[in-house]
């Protein structure tokens, strides 16, 4: 558990609200210049992959709604290696800032040696729910 839940300095500071949720938060340090330069607001996701396996393949479910289905990237790296990752980014203005959001995840799962990665199949649903299936080798 944290004693303080916010570290503060300058130039940044981070709120942790729980475990997995926190905000880093870039700003420009001197208050006089601050209608000059943007507000920056990084928001790191950090969503639940539920990761099983079945008879003919291994399944990574993972729900983000924050996200549409090409902020999201799915990727079979050498290794072989499942790299899942998301981002978005929006800005907010008003008449002396322009704030920028970014959110943003990366989950990265090594392939067991049965895995067929370049039979990998991507289903993304409207509600965000995200379903990576990858097939298994046949063991006879």
């Amino acid at each position: 558990m944290l004693a303080n839940p916010s570290l503060t300095s300058g130039d940044f500071s981070i709120d942790v609200k729980g475990v997995n949720d926190f905000q880093i938060r870039v700003k420009n340090a001197s208050p006089l210049l601050a209608h000059d330069f943007p507000t920056k607001t990084i928001m790191l996701m950090n969503p639940k992959i539920e990761q099983t396996e079945t008879q003919n393949a291994w399944l990574y479910k993972l729900h983000v709604p924050e996200l549409k289905q090409e902020e999201v990237t799915v990727e079979v790296e050498e290794g072989p290696v499942l790299k899942i990752s998301g981002k978005r980014c929006a800005d907010v203005e008003d008449n002396r800032h322009v704030l920028t959001y970014t959110t943003e995840f990366l989950r990265r799962y090594k392939l067991p040696l049965n895995a067929k990665p370049s039979m990998t199949k991507i289903c993304f649903e409207n509600n965000g729910l995200l379903t990576v299936t990858v097939p298994k080798h046949q063991i006879l």
